[in-house]
């Protein structure tokens, strides 16, 4: 993937993962935890994961790895690639989590921000597996 693709690619991630913070992620519907029916919808600003993780922590992640990643390829900064690799993961994973579980309960529908935070997590984890061009070495003479 060339270089200008993927920063396209990430600049989209960074604007789904702020465009998912405001809107609702599920959808409960009569919802049994502890002991007590529970209806309503949960955004990335006010809902957790199983491990009460925010789910806008884990946005934010997925952001940072965006962010990171785009600066590793327009500027001289020497990131390593395990902090971006590294951070990739930890968004994929844990957005998976956050997905995943609540909709194994009955009567939780996922919504348009679950979408688009899970689109923020998996592009910087695409970007990171799909090889870009090597950077040459110039030596200033």
């Amino acid at each position: 993937m060339s270089q200008t693709k993927s920063i396209v690619l990430l600049t989209a991630a960074i604007f789904a993962g702020v465009m998912s913070l405001p809107l609702e992620w599920f959808t409960l519907t009569n919802v049994d935890i502890d002991s007590a029916k529970h209806s309503g919808s949960v955004s990335a600003l006010d809902g957790a994961t199983l491990f009460s993780i925010p789910i806008w922590a884990l946005v934010a992640t997925a952001l940072v790895a965006s962010i990171l990643q785009i600066l590793d390829k327009v500027t001289r900064l020497a990131i390593p690639k395990f902090v971006t690799s590294g951070l990739a993961v930890l968004a994929l994973i844990g957005m998976l989590v956050a997905i995943v579980v609540p909709m194994a309960l009955q009567g939780v529908t996922a919504n348009e921000g679950a979408f688009l935070g899970f689109l923020s997590a998996i592009i910087p984890m695409v970007a990171i597996t799909i090889r870009s061009p090597r950077r040459e070495l110039t030596v200033a003479g």
